[in-house]
């Protein structure tokens, strides 16, 4: 017998539900690439609460994970709202990070560190990340995520081919209930 549910991740199996096949197979092509891309693409999803965001992204990452051609992991950062140092807040997301990969991954502890972990030497595939409650992060720390993000998609999509092999980020969704200015979507 099916429920209602208002609140978390809906379950197909015991929940009613919309399908929403259009939207996942929409969002899954904007993270994975279109055929023939060498590089993912980073997007960012910016929702209210309640809207079927990261059930959205579950599907996506179900989808993903099956076809095993990508490392792949969903992280909620929402844990470290409160945190008030960068040393801690890149701590938590590498014990978030090793834990949700079942792998070890040293400790960083400065941001110009964090893209020596998205590199060929921890992933054998290519890697598409999927951070959650993104925005619940102070907006220093957004801006260091980003910007060290945003360099290993400027270095994948721009330089030679090594710098591309090296750099195993293939795609990345920042997740969160508000828009964060100075991010954008970077396709």
């Amino acid at each position: 017998m099916r429920t209602f549910s208002s609140y978390g991740p809906v379950s197909i199996q015991s929940n009613y539900y919309a399908a929403r096949t259009e939207l996942i197979d929409h969002t899954e092509r904007q993270l994975v690439g279109g055929t023939g891309e060498e590089s993912g693409h980073y997007i960012t999803i910016w929702a209210p609460r309640q809207t079927g965001k990261t059930w959205t992204m579950m599907q996506v990452f179900r989808r993903i994970e099956k076809e095993d051609v990508f490392d792949s992991v969903i992280v909620s950062v929402e844990h470290l709202k409160y945190t008030k140092s960068a040393k801690n807040i890149l701590k938590g997301f590498v014990d978030a990070l090793s834990s949700s990969l079942d792998r070890e991954f040293p400790y960083v502890t400065e941001w110009q560190e964090l893209n020596s972990l998205f590199t060929n030497k921890y992933f054998k595939k290519p890697f598409i990340l999927i951070l959650d409650e993104f925005d619940a992060l102070e907006e220093k720390f957004i801006n260091q995520f980003a910007n060290i993000f945003r360099k290993m998609y400027h270095a994948r999509a721009t330089v030679q081919k090594d710098i591309r092999s090296k750099y195993m980020l293939h795609g990345l969704a920042l997740i969160g209930v508000r828009s964060v200015l100075g991010i954008e979507n970077v396709t």
